[in-house]
């Protein structure tokens, strides 16, 4: 086969893959925020957050999604919606730290002197929802952990 089509055939199955994480994050999204992506603000592209000397910058980019309209800090249950849709388009497990960065770049406010270790709290106390793959940070429970990671 050309080399050209091979490329070709690759990228266009990472294209697929990538869209099936969008979907997977705005079906979570509309159920977090109940409205329609459509009527949220874009982001602009940011440069990735520095999380209390994390220096995990993390894979997920708000600027392919919507930000969050409130000025208050998140309850505990918005923040478990929100970093689940997090993972969930990333794809793969993250640190406390890098769900933090995610969650300030998508504009969830999360509460305490230390946002990731509340953060990391948060994931702890819904270990029906998420659990810690050693090494690695907060995945989904039950759900299979990536290939490639």
């Amino acid at each position: 086969m050309d080399d050209a089509v091979q490329k070709a055939l690759k990228r266009r199955d990472e294209l697929r893959r990538e869209l099936e994480k969008i979907d997977n994050f705005l079906e979570v999204y509309k159920e977090f925020s109940r409205t329609e992506p459509e009527q949220s603000v874009p982001l602009s592209p940011q440069e990735p957050v520095d999380n209390k000397g994390n220096n995990d910058s993390h894979p997920v980019r708000p600027s392919q999604f919507f930000v969050v309209k409130s000025k208050r800090p998140a309850k505990p249950r918005d923040i478990v919606a929100a970093s689940a849709a997090i993972l969930r388009a990333a794809g793969h497990p993250m640190t406390r730290g890098q769900l933090n960065g995610a969650l300030k770049e998508f504009g969830v406010i999360v509460p305490g002197s230390d946002p990731a270790r509340y953060v990391g709290t948060i994931m702890w106390r819904n270990q029906d929802t998420f659990e810690s793959i050693e090494g690695r940070g907060y995945w989904l429970k039950g759900e299979p952990l990536p290939d490639d990671f």
